[in-house]
């Protein structure tokens, strides 16, 4: 389904058009400009790509682009990296899968993060990330505190994270968009866990539309996360000079979340489905139950009814009608009839 608030690249577009394809998910662009080593990490927000200036082959940089709707920013960014215009397309559009590009100066790639907002729903956001020989940088659609962590061990002098290069700052991304997901998929556990638990011991159950919607979400995140899945195992066995071997020891590691974030998927999706039946059949049982409670009470009404209704009826040669108790006479007989019943039902097990 196409959302009413959702950009699409024009029909019959040349290639290189950087425009953007999906939902606008910021009002404006943040650039952020980090250049740090092993002894000092300074950030600073840039206003122009030309505010960068000469590199120093010395340090690290990171630019970190948040806002994807600005193409002539892209073109730019595109432009100053030497950036091949096909790759900013890539980035502009949100409604691609993950997806892996190799170049001969730099190495593109993308995956799905999801983002519970403030309304409650599942967003996907889309991350890419493009590596340079010094530089990475980094294309979120929204501007948010995500990067924090990484922000924040980058700060940190002598780290690793300040030791090691654009491809190792590349696979922290990646594996905090991981842990993200399975930080999420835990929630949806702990979500479906509850549902389960009011579905068996609650007595009125909970609303269907919840085992649904967490079914939904563990299909979207399974989608998402089996094309990242691809694009992990190539950067871990890719030939590349801007991927170092001690770097591939973590990408192999995060190949080991990614795996599990995809089998806990799966999981989901088979819990949701049972769960589905599970509430299905408890319907059902506790709606056979009242069934059978109103199929008892009807049982032992009909013989009263049939008396009442017999001695209610105008004619004068009935017996006993002129009996001075029949009336409590025939209290009596229901009040038999109704504790016969109710004894036999009971010793057959009815309820």
């Amino acid at each position: 389904m196409i959302d009413v608030n959702q950009e699409m690249k024009p029909i019959g577009a040349p290639p290189e058009t950087l425009i953007l394809s999906g939902i606008r998910r910021a009002e404006n662009t943040r650039l952020k400009w980090t250049c740090y080593d092993e002894k000092s990490c300074v950030t600073s927000e840039l206003d122009e790509i030309s505010e960068i200036g000469e590199l120093d082959a010395s340090k690290r940089y990171w630019l970190d682009l948040a806002g994807l709707h600005d193409g002539p920013l892209m073109g730019e960014i595109c432009q100053y990296f030497s950036v091949n215009k096909m790759v900013g397309e890539d980035v502009m559009n949100t409604l691609s899968l993950a997806k892996v590009e190799e170049f001969d100066d730099y190495i593109y790639f993308s995956q799905k993060i999801p983002f519970q907002e403030s309304d409650g729903d599942l967003h996907i956001h889309q991350l890419s990330l493009i590596v340079l020989d010094n530089v990475l940088i980094s294309f979120t659609e929204v501007d948010s505190d995500f990067f924090s962590p990484i922000y924040k061990r980058m700060r940190v002098q002598d780290s690793r994270m300040s030791k090691k290069g654009p491809d190792y700052l590349a696979w922290a991304v990646m594996d905090l968009g991981v842990d993200q997901t399975l930080s999420y998929i835990s929630q949806l556990e702990l979500g479906l866990e509850n549902v389960e638990s009011l579905i068996i011991n609650s007595k009125s159950l909970p609303d269907l539309p919840d085992v649904h919607i967490a079914r939904s979400e563990a299909t979207r995140l399974y989608r998402m996360m089996r094309p990242f899945k691809g694009v992990v195992q190539h950067l871990n066995t890719i030939d590349h000079r801007l991927i170092k071997k001690s770097t591939k020891v973590y990408i192999n590691d995060l190949l080991d979340h990614v795996g599990f974030a995809i089998e806990s998927t799966e999981f989901l999706r088979e819990q949701g489905a049972s769960l589905r039946e599970l509430y299905y059949t408890t319907t059902s049982h506790r709606m056979n139950e009242v069934m059978k409670l109103l199929a008892i009470v009807s049982a032992i009404f009909m013989p009263l009814s049939f008396l009442a209704g017999m001695y209610g009826m105008n004619f004068v040669n009935i017996p006993e009608l002129g009996s001075e108790h029949g009336y409590f006479i025939l209290l009596g007989v229901f009040a038999l009839v109704a504790t016969s019943l109710i004894l036999i039902f009971k010793k057959r097990g009815w309820f």
